[in-house]
C-alpha cells in the first residue's frame, strides 16, 4: 500500500488502516478486519483509488474449510482485483 495515499487521508481514517494493515510480505491490503467495520474499510480503499476484494474468515464447519460465507465470517482480508 503507497504510503503516500494513506497520508492523503483523514487522520481518523490513517489510524483505522494502521490498524488493519497486512505485513508486506502479504498479498492482501487489510485483515483481520472485524464484519462490522467492512463496509468503512472498503470505503477507506475506493478512496485510495484501490477496488477492494474481500475473502470472508471464520469458522466453516463442513467440507468447503478453505472458504467461509459472509454469514458464518466473523472478520475479513481484503485484496486488490
Amino acid at each position: 500500500m503507497d504510503k503516500f495515499l494513506v497520508f492523503s487521508l483523514s487522520l481518523e481514517d490513517q489510524a483505522f488502516v494502521e490498524r488493519y494493515r497486512s505485513p508486506k510480505n502479504e498479498a492482501s491490503h487489510l485483515k483481520m478486519v472485524p464484519i462490522s467495520q467492512l463496509e468503512r474499510a472498503k470505503d477507506i480503499l475506493r478512496k485510495m483509488g484501490i477496488k477492494p476484494r474481500v475473502k470472508y474468515r471464520g469458522p466453516r464447519y463442513d467440507s468447503m474449510r478453505q472458504t467461509c460465507l459472509k454469514r458464518h465470517a466473523h472478520s475479513a482480508a481484503i485484496y486488490s482485483k
